[in-house]
């Protein structure tokens, strides 16, 4: 019987509207990381299958992963091959007074290694991945940020108006 292993939530606060994490989100949800390569294998309106290739301590790992969009509330990411028999993401979008957004991230993966597998997964793979879950939230964060800014009326660029 696999072992489930949880991640989060993480909640951050966004400045920005929700609409647009959401887009900022839909944007990236190809490629979440510069070292991640990856490969759309299947699209329509509200869903992508996407193929990730990424390299963990020297090794290629391949995933693949089914993402839905409900715009503009919720994105899921579920697991359709690769290391883990089960894994499961989640990142809910609240409405804070139109012009602010909490994001929640929540996560959870099976493995049904022995033991010592089970032990190597809380100890190591969980933070790591917790890790990667933190940086890609704060390059989300960032780039609605900056996008809400670029759309202000009156942003000053270069010390001008």
């Amino acid at each position: 019987m696999p072992s489930r292993i949880a991640i989060g939530p993480i909640t951050v606060s966004i400045e920005a509207p929700r609409y647009l994490v959401f887009q900022v989100l839909h944007s990236l949800g190809d490629a979440r990381e510069s070292d991640e390569a990856a490969r759309v294998v299947h699209e329509d309106e509200s869903r992508r299958v996407v193929e990730f290739r990424r390299k963990v301590n020297g090794k290629t790992v391949r995933l693949v992963e089914e993402i839905v969009y409900d715009p503009p509330e919720r994105v899921t990411f579920q697991h359709v091959e690769g290391p883990y028999p089960e894994m499961h993401e989640e990142m809910t979008l609240e409405d804070e007074s139109g012009k602010r957004t909490t994001l929640t991230y929540q996560g959870a993966f099976a493995t049904d290694a022995p033991f010592l597998g089970r032990l190597f997964n809380r100890l190591f793979v969980r933070p790591t991945y917790t890790r990667q879950v933190l940086g890609n939230l704060q390059r989300l964060k960032e780039a609605a940020e900056r996008l809400y800014a670029e759309q202000q009326p009156g942003r000053r660029t270069n010390g001008t108006h």
